[in-house]
């Protein structure tokens, strides 16, 4: 009897017993999943990526893009909650997301306060460390649900003031992504 919900899987055990090859094989009724998420920048992205594959491929592709949204605000928009959400009913329904492309952080520049009000001023140690932790909080939520996710940077911006407050943001992204095996 054939699985109609999941694409076709191979195995292979090399001699050495190492290392195992994992082979899918998707189709458009077996599509790859993948949830593009982010701020507004992402809508960009995604809506790129379904007009190049179109309808006829091996892709489904799922957009959740919100302007002005990021890490830090989470009384405007709470990335973790919604991402919790959204995995769990794609888990529920048995089509999860194969692969997650997140880009988020260029709103993410201010001063903000903890759940205890505790201030943190942007760029400070005690900032950098409570948004790092925002971040790894994102990540533990990806990695229990999803076999790959990619991360893009923040675009190259034109204002001195942008490209410092977005090389801030690649440090945080790059010591939180230094305890992973990320590919850059």
């Amino acid at each position: 009897q054939t699985d109609l919900t999941a694409p076709k899987i191979e195995t292979t055990q090399p001699p050495n017993n190492s290392l195992v090859a994992v082979r899918y094989d998707y189709t458009r009724e077996h599509p790859l999943r993948i949830l593009f998420a982010g701020d507004s920048q992402m809508q960009s992205i995604a809506e790129g990526f379904k007009r190049n594959i179109g309808t006829a491929s091996p892709f489904a592709a799922t957009e959740l893009a919100v302007v002005s949204s990021g890490f830090i605000r989470t009384d405007y928009y709470n990335w973790p909650a919604k991402l919790t959400a959204l995995l769990e009913e794609a888990e529920n329904e048995s089509r999860p997301f194969d692969a997650v492309v997140l880009l988020l952080g260029m709103n993410d520049y201010q001063n903000f306060f903890d759940g205890n009000g505790k201030l943190f001023r942007s760029g400070s140690d005690a900032w950098i460390d409570a948004y790092i932790k925002k971040i790894q909080d994102v990540m533990d939520i990806l990695q229990r649900s999803v076999k790959k996710i990619y991360w893009l940077g923040l675009p190259i911006v034109k204002s001195p003031l942008s490209r410092l407050k977005s090389k801030r943001w690649r440090k945080c992204l790059a010591r939180r992504c230094g305890e992973f095996r990320c590919e850059k």
